[in-house]
């Protein structure tokens, strides 16, 4: 499920980003572009929204090991790479 269609293009994290700053962004929003795509079933703003509910922050999500990334549904090896270079 895409994010296009779903909100306006200008509400989107990569266009907030560059229309507004890193700080206009919220952690779910960061998250999202590091995430760069969901799944079938959600799409990343939603995927990055359950992440957060397993590791409230950004600091505690980096300091999360491999196994405890790679068992939430919709983070494989690709996006634990990306979550590590945090």
């Amino acid at each position: 499920m895409s994010v296009r269609g779903i909100i306006p293009a200008s509400s989107m994290p990569r266009e907030r980003l560059l229309s507004y700053g890193v700080q206009a962004l919220s952690d779910q929003e960061l998250l999202a572009i590091l995430l760069r795509t969901g799944t079938k079933e959600i799409n990343v703003l939603e995927l990055a929204g359950y992440v957060l509910n397993i590791f409230p922050n950004l600091y505690e999500l980096k300091s999360a090991n491999l196994a405890e990334l790679c068992s939430i549904h919709g983070i494989g090896e690709t996006k634990v790479i990306a979550l590590h270079i945090l």
